[in-house]
Order: C-alpha cells, then sequence, then structure tokens
C-alpha cells in the first residue's frame, strides 16, 4: 500500500515539477529562515544556564545616583559584598568583579607588549559562581593571592605558544608590576553576559584596595548565591544604605539625607543572572554588552511567519490546480477509494515535497550561516546536537508537511464523483476568496518587514551620522598615550610638525563614549550640588572639535589653567544660570575649587541612547582623577594612510616597547550601535526572504491562472484585444490584491515603528514617503514577477491554444 502511494506520488511529483519546484524552493528557504532564526535565539536565550547553581545566583543592581534622570544600574561600590553577606545568613557568598580597563601587558623576558583591553578583575569565589572551565590550573585557588592571573587559551597562546602558561609571569601595567599565571581557561567557552582575557585577582588593582571603604566608587558588579526565597531580602535591602553608607557620605563632606534627597534614595535590587543578557532593559553591564528580549521573540515570531508563508505558496498552488486533479480524485471514488485514503495519498504528497524541501532546507542553512558570517558578520552558532539535528529532521517534513498539506487534502477529496465525471467542477468564488485571502496576508507581511527595514535603517543611520556637537570626520585617534611618559609632550610636538596633520587634540576620554561622574558644588553652598561628567582636555580641544563657545573663553596654554573649567550649557542650568551668569562662579570639586571661564555649546559626550548631561572640561594638568591621555589627530583628509605611516614612524621613534594603536574617531562610533546594526541587516535578509518566497508563489499562481485562461486570451486577442490589454486583465487582480495589502501593512508597520523608537531619547519620525516608496517598489515587484506569465500567454498565437475547439 505505502509503496504504491509512494510510486504515485513521485510520479505526480515529477509530473507536475515546474509547480514541485516552487513548492520546494519555497519550503526550502522558509525551512532555512525557520532554522537559522531558531539556532539564534537559542544560541541567546542560553546564555549564563551552565553556572553551577545558577538559580541561586544574582546580580546586585542599586540605583543610578550618576545620571540625572536616576534609573538603576549593575555597577555597585565595593563594600556592598561583606555589608550583604554580614546582614543575611541565606547569602551564603558574594562575588565581585571589578574593570582595571586596558593596560600594557607583555611575557616575562619578553621586550614585546601588547595593549590589552578585555581585562578584569574578580574575587576568589569567582569560579564558584560562573561555570568557566580551566585547561589548566586549580579554579579553587586560582585567585586566592594577589598578582596572580587567569588567562584564555587563546592569551596563553600569544604570549607563550606552545609552552604551557601555568606559573610564567607577565609584566602588568605602567609599572610592569610582575604577576604569575595560576590558570588557563579552557577554549570553546559557553555563553555568559560577559568574558576576558585576562581575569587578575581583585586586590592586583590596588585601588580595589584603596576604595573599600567607599560607598559612592561603582567600580564593580556584585553577585550573591542565595539560598531559598530571596523575597525577605529584597524586602531589607532598602536598609543597607542607611546603616552602612552614612561613615563614608561623611568622610566626603557629604551628609547623606541632602544625597538622597538630590539623587532618589539609595538601594539594591536583586537580578537573576539568568536574566541579566536580555532582560536587563536599562540596566547598564559594565562588563559585557546584553541583548534584548523582545528582538528575540520578533525574531522568533518573524521565522515562523516566514515558514507559514512557504506553506501558504503550497496551500495556494494545490487549491487553485484542484481542478488539474478533481478527475483523479472522482475516479478513485467511484473505483472505490475512501476518503480516508485519498486524503492519506494527498498528506503523502505533501509530506514527500516537504522531505526534499527539508534536505534542500539544511544545506542553505549552512549557506545562510556562511553569508551572514563572511557579509554581515553575524556569526549563527550551530548549537543543535546531533540528537536534535535527528529530530528536526524527521519532525520537520512531518510538521511542515501536515501544515501545507491539510487544507488541500481536505479540500479536494469533498468533490461529488458524479459532478466532477460530468465536467460540471468548479473551484468556486469561496475557493477562489480564500486564496486571494492568503495572497493579501503574505504580501501584508512582505510589506510591513520592508517597511520596518528601512525604518530601522533610517534609526541606525541617525545614530552614525546625525550632528553629535563636535566633529568625527578625519579624526584619527591614539590610545593610552601616557604609555609614553614624559616622551609624550615630545609626541606631541612632533606631530603637529608631520604634513597634513591640522591639530592635536588630547582628552581623557574619546569624545561620546561617556566620561566619568562626580559631585560638584557651588562654592559657599555644600546643599547644591550636581552630577558632573569630568574630562581632562588641552586647549586644542574645543576649537579641534569644532565645537561653539557660548560664554567666556577657551584654555590658554599660556596660563595656568589648573583651577579653571569650562562647562556645558546644561551645567549652567542645572545651578541655575545663564552662560554669561556662569562666567566667575567658582564650584568645588571635593576640596579644590575651580573657577568657571567658559561655556561651550551642549555636545553628546555620551551615545545617543543617552541625554546630554552636565559637564566639565578641566585642564589636563588640574588635580584630578584620571590621567588617561587620548589623542584625536585632526587631518586634511588626503593622504590618510600616509600620515598614518608617519605617526607610526614618530610613534616608534620615541618608543619600541609600547605598540603603536590607532582608530578612526567615526568608525569607533559607529560601532557603539552594533546591536542595532545587526538587528537590520537581520531584517534585510528575512525581509528579502519573505518577499522572494511571497514572489515563488506569485510567480506560480501567476503562471497557473495564465494557463487556465489561455484559450480566454486566445478569442480575445482574435477578437482584437493587444498585449498589453490581456497583461492588463491578468494584472489587475494581482495589484488590487498588493494595494489591499499595503492598506494593512502600513498601518501595521506604522505602529510597530512608532513603539520600537520610543525605546530612544533621539530618533528619527516616521516620514509618509517611506511607505510611499516601500508599497511602490512592491508594485513594481509584483507587475515583473506576474507580468512575464501573463506576458508570455499574451504573446502566445492563437492558433495553437484554439485548435482543439
Amino acid at each position: 500500500m505505502l509503496k504504491n502511494i509512494f510510486k504515485i506520488s513521485l510520479r505526480i511529483f515529477i509530473k507536475e515539477r515546474f509547480y514541485s519546484f516552487i513548492n520546494v524552493l519555497g519550503l526550502a528557504l522558509g525551512v532555512a529562515s525557520c532554522l537559522i532564526i531558531a539556532q539564534y535565539t537559542t544560541n541567546e536565550l542560553t546564555y549564563d544556564t551552565h553556572h553551577p547553581e545558577v538559580e541561586q545566583i544574582y546580580r546586585v543592581n542599586q540605583t543610578n545616583f550618576w545620571a540625572p534622570e536616576g534609573g538603576v544600574m549593575g555597577s555597585t561600590v565595593l563594600p556592598l559584598a561583606e555589608a550583604l553577606k554580614t546582614e543575611f545568613p541565606q547569602i551564603k557568598a558574594t562575588c565581585r568583579i571589578n574593570t582595571p580597563y586596558a593596560k600594557m601587558i607583555s611575557a616575562g623576558g619578553s621586550s614585546e607588549t601588547f595593549l590589552e583591553e578585555n581585562i578584569l578583575g574578580a574575587d576568589s569565589t569567582f569560579f564558584d559562581f560562573f561555570g568557566f572551565k580551566l585547561q589548566e590550573g586549580n579554579p579553587k585557588t586560582a585567585l586566592d593571592e594577589i598578582n596572580t592571573v587567569v588567562i584564555t587559551s587563546e592569551m596563553a597562546q600569544k604570549y607563550f605558544g606552545q609552552e604551557s602558561a601555568l606559573g610564567k609571569t607577565i609584566l602588568y601595567g605602567d609599572d610592569k608590576k610582575t604577576l604569575e599565571v595560576t590558570g588557563v581557561l579552557a577554549p570553546n567557552q559557553q555563553n555568559a553576559h560577559f568574558d576576558f582575557d585576562f581575569l587578575i585577582s581583585i586586590y592586583t588593582n590596588q585601588d580595589c584596595k584603596r576604595f573599600e571603604w567607599s560607598w559612592i566608587w561603582t567600580q564593580v558588579v556584585t553577585y550573591v548565591k542565595v539560598e531559598g526565597d530571596i523575597q525577605p531580602i529584597q524586602t531589607k535591602l532598602n536598609e543597607i544604605a542607611d546603616k552602612y553608607a552614612l561613615s563614608a557620605f561623611r568622610r566626603l563632606g557629604i551628609e547623606f539625607d541632602e544625597f538622597e534627597k538630590e539623587k532618589g534614595e539609595l538601594t539594591f535590587y536583586l537580578q537573576p543572572v539568568t536574566d541579566i543578557h536580555l532582560r536587563s532593559g536599562s540596566i547598564d553591564n559594565r562588563i559585557g554588552t546584553d541583548g534584548n528580549i523582545v528582538y528575540i521573540q520578533i525574531f522568533g515570531i518573524v521565522g515562523f511567519v516566514i515558514l507559514l508563508l512557504a506553506c501558504i505558496n503550497f496551500i495556494n498552488l494545490s487549491t487553485a490546480r484542484a481542478g488539474h486533479r478533481a478527475k483523479e480524485i472522482g475516479l478513485k471514488k467511484v473505483l472505490g477509494s475512501s476518503k480516508k485514503q485519498l486524503v492519506g495519498q494527498l498528506l503523502f504528497e505533501s509530506l514527500l515535497i516537504s522531505i526534499i524541501a527539508t534536505g534542500v532546507g539544511l544545506g542553505l542553512t549552512e549557506l545562510f550561516k556562511i553569508g551572514m558570517l563572511n557579509f554581515l558578520g553575524i556569526e549563527i552558532e550551530s548549537v543543535f546536537s546531533v540528537q536534535t539535528y535527528s529530530l528536526i529532521i524527521i519532525l520537520f517534513p512531518i510538521i511542515v508537511g501536515f501544515i501545507a498539506g491539510a487544507y488541500p487534502a481536505l479540500y479536494l477529496t469533498q468533490f461529488k464523483p458524479v459532478s466532477v465525471m460530468k465536467g460540471q467542477f468548479t473551484s468556486g468564488k469561496g475557493s477562489a476568496r480564500f486564496r486571494n485571502g492568503l495572497v493579501v496576508f503574505q504580501f501584508s507581511i512582505a510589506i510591513c518587514l520592508m517597511i520596518c527595514t528601512t525604518i530601522i535603517y533610517q534609526q541606525l543611520n541617525y545614530f552614525q551620522n546625525s550632528n553629535m556637537g563636535f566633529t568625527r570626520d578625519n579624526m584619527i585617534v591614539i590610545n593610552e598615550v601616557d604609555q609614553l611618559d614624559e616622551q609624550t609632550e615630545s609626541f606631541f610636538n612632533q606631530v603637529k610638525q608631520l604634513s597634513g596633520v591640522n591639530d592635536v587634540i588630547v582628552s581623557s576620554v574619546v569624545p561620546g563614549f561617556g566620561n566619568p561622574e562626580d559631585l560638584m558644588f557651588i562654592k559657599g553652598n555644600p546643599d547644591r550640588k550636581v552630577s558632573l561628567g569630568t574630562i581632562k582636555v588641552n586647549e586644542s580641544y574645543i576649537p579641534g572639535l569644532g565645537m561653539e563657545l557660548v560664554a567666556g573663553r577657551n584654555f590658554d596654554k599660556m596660563q595656568d589653567e589648573t583651577h579653571n573649567i569650562v562647562i556645558n550649557e546644561m551645567t549652567a542650568e542645572s545651578f541655575g544660570w545663564t552662560p554669561e551668569e556662569a562666567i566667575g562662579k567658582s564650584l568645588v570639586y571635593y576640596e579644590p575649587e575651580f573657577n568657571v571661564i567658559g561655556v561651550v555649546k551642549n555636545f553628546h559626550s555620551l551615545p545617543l541612547y543617552y541625554e546630554i548631561a552636565p559637564l566639565a572640561l578641566f585642564d589636563f594638568k588640574a588635580p584630578i582623577f584620571n590621567a588617561s591621555q587620548n589623542v584625536l589627530v585632526s587631518v586634511n583628509g588626503t593622504n590618510t594612510m600616509n600620515i598614518i605611516e608617519d605617526l607610526e614612524k614618530t610613534w616608534n621613534g620615541i618608543t619600541n616597547t609600547v605598540p603603536f594603536n590607532y582608530n578612526f574617531l567615526d568608525q569607533q562610533l559607529a560601532d557603539v550601535y552594533k546591536s542595532e546594526d545587526q538587528l537590520s541587516k537581520l531584517f534585510v535578509v528575512f525581509t528579502s526572504l519573505a518577499m522572494i518566497i511571497a514572489g515563488i508563489g506569485l510567480f506560480g499562481l501567476s503562471a497557473f491562472v495564465a494557463t487556465r485562461r489561455n484559450k480566454e486570451m486566445g478569442i480575445r486577442k482574435v477578437l482584437g484585444a493587444s498585449a498589453s490589454q490581456l497583461v492588463m486583465m491578468i494584472n489587475t487582480k494581482f495589484s488590487t490584491l498588493i494595494l489591499l495589502s499595503c492598506l494593512i501593512a502600513a498601518p501595521l508597520a506604522w505602529w510597530l515603528m512608532q513603539q520600537w523608537l520610543t525605546n530612544f531619547i533621539y530618533h528619527v519620525d516616521i516620514e509618509v514617503y517611506v511607505m510611499v516608496m516601500c508599497i511602490t517598489m512592491v508594485l513594481i515587484f509584483t507587475w515583473l514577477t506576474a507580468g512575464y506569465q501573463s506576458l508570455k500567454a499574451a504573446l502566445t498565437n492563437p492558433v495553437d491554444v484554439l485548435k482543439d475547439e
């Protein structure tokens, strides 16, 4: 029985190869899209699930008192961990992770030095909390001692070659502190919300010992392991700051009550570690990059919808061609076949197509993964095991085959044999309406995706090209210039003399990437405190970056400016001054006083995710924290690579131990919006696939319509109809369906994008022309797809189609 069904199904597949090819191609693209998205979303959803006792691990978040708008942040203070262990017996362990920032590193005994950025410091309990595996070393003792470090296998290879790195030493930082390698990570670690190349013991960073008393130095991330219910802990966390922080604030001359009045109540919150990667929202992750659960949900829906579009193609073509199978079904019924047998036959035909499509789809999945890595920079990891793939190969054809084939099978087997054998069969208006509804649904989804993709690209373009209040073009960034020590000034002077260099700008932070913040108050009025961003700059910073002074003057190299500052308009407004009134005022930063000599027009010192905040620019010799020096070399834009070669020669002429590293400012700023860039690229890919699948279905349906109406068209042509009129006759129907799809898709896309854009403080407006452009493109696509088949039929010689009449 099954053998006979298989033979019949295979013969029909070969006989109807054009429509079989369309069905296989559409379903294969749907299967590939679904698998790609399933792997991507599964990979994202498995972050931090591999840690031991993961259900007991929480990150402690706290009130974000640095941001003017408040909120919650993932950064906390050093003494919090000990306070939590003291107050709550349910907390059985704590772990703190610190960010020491970039350091110069070399292997002990080697003169070759590298600037390493991916460095973390951690408590000795780190490996009790997180499931990072060591291939060398003991995780229980690896971080027990000061001046010890755990490195990745890649770093072990980089610094020590094929030799074992365990027990070897590296020279760390400006002072070339000797650190012993006490562990080497195994390769291919599982996903976590942070990663590192170097993991030092936390007190190797001397600042962690220095600020262990401080309840305002928020430079660590704190984790706890909790036994039992966390609710009793959460309700009492509000009391921690009142009990432990008062003395620390008084030490700084700050009244804690006044601080909370201005910044909001200092409290703490527990967040499950498995929620950090996708469910942190606006909570910052200082040690890694977070995803977004909303995007994962969107991609899951898109994957299902694309597969559904492919199934709709199958349903549409099967029901449209019902007339060609009607006599076969009617004859089989007359010969005794039951409805159950006929449904089984038709479902098996669908299953055969689905099996072939799944095989092709698995191959396309691997091709898509290579393409997405090479052309989009998005790596889709193979997170499925062999058993999972086996299950997919078995279940996918069954599920897809049933979804795609169930309706056509039930529809075709309802025909009455008597009517069919008399030639009185017609698919009916109801069937046509159903097919039209499916076409409208397909293109509604495709058009909605196209409009959304266009708006996402516009928002990304806005981020990457909007005016941030300073010049970003033709700026070469050289980081960590302070590594040159006493030769720094000599390097600056030599660079200024190079051909093509306009100016040399020095800053403690690269503009647009954030800055340290601290409290300052008006001299004589300590109650009036404002959290200010702090940046140390030279006299070229404001003019070199094209900023505008709205009052006062700039720093002057010929004067002592160590106790002078330039503030932005937002700072003046926060203190209740106009720009002109601010000039000559004094602000206190802990103990030193600083005189306001200028007010600069507001600019974005942070990425465009954030509002412009109060900011103060200090002279580089000012007595405040932050000794980092980054150089921005403004160039004329011609022969840039020659200028870079000259910069490298100048650098190497001063030092042969510190490597020369550079970036372009505009590229660095564009990289900030990597998640939006990836989102837009993924939407382009899946929108294109949705349009291709919808187009394949439209192509097959228009081919069938043209074939079914070929005699009518032949008669019309004999009676004088032109080819253009015949093409218009067929295409008008499809154009009407597409326009109806547009009426559904446009409002839906507008609403979805309006919701998405509210996540950004600065965003584009949705313009009507975007809708019109997308609708026009889809109409052109429809005419090209359906028009080919209708034109082919219109140009056919009437004799060829009417000779049988």
